[in-house]
């Protein structure tokens, strides 16, 4: 496990990173890379979804385009508002994932796309998960991946001597299937969070337009502006093949709820 910190307060580097995303699409294009993968093989017709920690709403925009019933939360107010103007239709509330508000058993499935890893401690955030799933409802959580690639990349952020405030925590794959399983969920599977954007923003080489900027809003579209070229389409196919956790910057967990309705 490692605790990273950077030099903005959570909030606000919350705010500041929404506002350069700005509106996101309503469909993604891709279930072949994070969120949609591996997430779409576990959506079902009929399902009851909470997204904790919504953000712009991508995923929950997404889904809610196929007729699913689903809620979004988050904690960064601006978030929900900006939402809400957009799409009155949403149903949306700023809240706090360590004390949901939902009844017991509300919900088929949970999802909660990197904000576990924005807390300094998720195993309260884990146990309501665990309380508002109805019995064989499904959870799907990622959280930053601790590898060598992550620590190297931290490593002058412990040296800095500017302020510090906590930024997110890490865990390596064994570290989040115990955390799911130590809730009272079956683990089902832990995957790498599949996507370009690793390689597109640490290394510009691979890029097939190099002087190309992150594009945050195209980034978040299933890769659709993370253009590689040959050699970093090669190393992004084989490092997913043989080394996932290596090179992803995220684990996700799919956990089951034990029992049946």
């Amino acid at each position: 496990m490692l605790t990273i910190y950077g030099t903005a307060d959570r909030l606000t580097y919350w705010r500041d990173y929404w506002k350069q995303v700005g509106r996101e699409v309503d469909e993604i294009s891709s279930t072949e890379v994070y969120p949609l993968y591996p997430t779409d093989g576990y959506v079902r017709p009929g399902m009851r979804i909470l997204e904790a920690g919504v953000g712009m709403g991508r995923v929950m925009k997404h889904y809610a385009a196929r007729g699913l019933e689903i809620r979004g939360m988050d904690y960064e107010p601006e978030c929900i508002a900006r939402l809400n103007a957009e799409d009155p239709s949403l149903s949306l509330y700023v809240g706090d994932v360590n004390y949901l508000p939902e009844p017991a058993g509300s919900y088929d499935m949970i999802m909660a796309f990197g904000t576990l890893s924005n807390m300094p401690e998720c195993k309260q955030a884990l146990a309501e998960f665990a309380r508002v799933l109805r019995p064989g409802g499904v959870v799907v959580a990622s959280v930053t991946n601790d590898n060598l690639m992550r620590r190297l990349l931290t490593a002058p952020l412990r040296f800095s001597r500017e302020e510090k405030h906590f930024s997110m925590v890490a865990y390596t794959p064994s570290e989040w299937r115990e955390l799911l399983t130590n809730a009272g969920l079956e683990v089902i599977e832990i995957a790498p969070i599949r996507t370009r954007l690793p390689l597109f923003t640490y290394f510009p080489f691979l890029r097939r337009d190099p002087a190309k900027p992150v594009d945050l809003t195209s980034a978040r579209d299933g890769d659709r502006g993370l253009a590689l070229n040959p050699l970093g389409e090669f190393v992004y196919r084989n490092a997913f093949r043989f080394a996932p956790f290596m090179i992803s910057h995220g684990v996700v967990g799919v956990a089951r709820k034990p029992g049946q309705d």
